[in-house]
């Protein structure tokens, strides 16, 4: 996972979210060129790279400690992340996706499955 160790408390998700929201560049950066390891898709920056392997502890935190998905001062950090524009498509993983979490966003309160 990139040397990423999992969060197992409530302060380091909050912590690693916090982490991942400052690689994200002031502005939106240019999409780079075509990447042939991606099938065409573009290459990615350096922070996206170091961004995935955090949602993936943070993911993986989700999986081994459940309360985290019902905690709104967490979903509000993940939230943030999974928001932020510049950190690019790549930047937001999979991980950060709410149905990852087991969660549903809704314009309202944040709802478990």
């Amino acid at each position: 996972m990139g040397g990423v160790p999992i969060p197992t408390s409530e302060e380091e998700v909050l912590e690693a979210c916090e982490g991942a929201l400052r690689m994200a560049p002031e502005q939106w950066p240019p999409t780079l060129p075509p990447s042939k390891e991606l099938l065409g898709a573009p290459a990615w920056y350096p922070f996206e790279h170091q961004a995935w392997p955090i949602g993936e502890s943070i993911r993986q935190a989700s999986l081994q400690t459940p309360r985290f998905k019902k905690n709104p001062r967490l979903l509000e950090g993940i939230l943030r992340v999974a928001t932020c524009a510049n950190l690019r498509q790549h930047g937001n993983p999979l991980c950060w996706r709410w149905d990852s979490l087991g969660l549903r966003a809704v314009p309202g309160p944040w709802l478990a499955s």
